[in-house]
């Protein structure tokens, strides 16, 4: 085994992509301190396991051996205790197994260019099976948004996968956001010269591989693209001004929606209790202020803050929230806020992706209506304008956006 693919071996999850590439992951540190062979253009790596999760899994591991040691002893008349062996062993053992599977358990993906070879293998800390498929089975990269569920909670994650000509996907990533799946994928797409299909958003969205490090401007000198501008939407809420070089659309906020009553009315009937059952008993009960009082008003005041504030930025966010943005062919300038405003600044030559998008409630926004924000993407960012928009109205201002840009 070569002493690079000991120390992944050893760190577990990163990423090695040619000379130029870099790393990514727990290994940088020791990077800067251990001299290593010099790596292979040539190759891909990508490995999971190991790194972080070693925190996780090793208390499990030493709780199990532990309990299993003290049945030893304990049989053995060593230790004093009852702890029989039919008992202690099994349960030891299970501890054992989970923590040496977070431990010990690592998977990856490697593609050769040099071997014309795609492998995907996983193992405890060396590969024990591996699947290995041609270079020419690759027909594309893929994105795709998934939202995970649980008990008690759910999130989005964006799966970057390599698509075979036969049928059947390789896994390669799975990042919490999706700015960082798709810098991933353009990355592999380029190394293997594949397109990219990207269906993180609504429908399907292709790239050539030799387009991916351009921007928009770019595609349009190379006559990649083209922009029809429609005509202006019938009941268009954003103001714009709009000449020949530049831009300026600010965009009103989202406004009353019957239903904002509806968690409105959820927090409401949710608070009603702590308030209604303790707070105002209480309340009426004391006759001197004291530690406790002070105590017992803080407590139910802090449990009911979190719902309080969920529903206050709720109606902010609807009422008062507005956006605006100005471009010209050098940059775009995008401010959002009310009190407090943010704002970005791009430049226009790395914006690669401008489109209208689709944004439905998930999760994360459970009550949003179904919206066509902007969608502006590039290495270093991804950016949503006006999440509340009409299709028509969003495909309008982002065809004067292109006009602008490329003029």
């Amino acid at each position: 085994m070569l002493e690079s693919d000991l120390l992944d071996v050893l760190l577990g999850s990163g990423t090695r992509l040619g000379v130029d590439g870099g790393w990514i992951g727990p290994r940088v540190a020791l990077l800067l301190v251990m001299p290593l062979e010099s790596l292979d253009s040539n190759v891909f790596d990508k490995k999971y396991g190991g790194g972080c999760a070693c925190l996780f899994g090793l208390p499990f591991f030493l709780a199990g051996l532990g309990v299993i040691v003290a049945t030893i002893l304990i049989a053995v008349g060593e230790l004093d205790g009852d702890l029989p062996l039919f008992f202690g062993l099994p349960f030891g053992g299970v501890f054992v197994a989970v923590g040496a599977g977070i431990l010990f358990y690592r998977s990856g993906l490697r593609i050769d260019k040099g071997q014309g070879e795609v492998a995907s293998w996983w193992g405890l800390l060396v590969p024990l099976r591996t699947k290995r498929y041609a270079l020419g089975d690759i027909e594309l990269v893929t994105i795709t948004h998934e939202i995970r569920r649980s008990k008690n909670s759910s999130y989005s994650v964006y799966p970057v996968k390599l698509t075979l000509k036969k049928g059947g996907e390789l896994k390669v990533t799975e990042e919490r956001k999706g700015s960082n799946s798709r810098r991933e994928a353009e990355a592999i797409a380029k190394f293997l010269e594949v397109d990219i299909v990207d269906r993180s958003g609504a429908g399907e969205v292709r790239r050539k591989h030799v387009e991916l490090d351009m921007s928009v401007k770019d595609r349009f000198r190379k006559g990649l693209l083209r922009n029809d501008i429609p005509e202006v939407p019938f009941g268009m809420r954003s103001k714009v001004e709009f000449d020949e070089y530049s831009l300026s659309v600010k965009i009103p906020p989202l406004g009353f929606r019957p239903w904002l009553l509806v968690p409105t009315l959820g927090v409401a009937v949710f608070l009603a209790f702590p308030f209604f059952g303790m707070l105002l008993p209480f309340l009426n009960d004391q006759e001197s202020v004291d530690w406790f009082f002070f105590f017992f008003v803080g407590f139910v005041a802090l449990f009911m803050a979190a719902p309080l504030s969920f529903v206050l930025r709720m109606w902010i966010g609807a009422l008062k929230v507005s956006e605006s943005f100005q471009v010209d062919r050098n940059r775009l300038v995008y401010e959002r806020g009310w009190l407090l405003k943010k704002r970005v600044e791009i430049e226009a030559e790395e914006i690669e992706e401008l489109s209208s998008g689709l944004v439905r409630g998930n999760s994360r926004r459970p009550f949003n209506l179904q919206g066509h924000p902007i969608q502006l993407r590039s290495d270093r960012m991804d950016l949503k304008i006006g999440a509340h928009l009409g299709k028509e109205e969003s495909e309008y201002i982002v065809a004067l956006m292109k006009a602008v840009l490329v003029s």
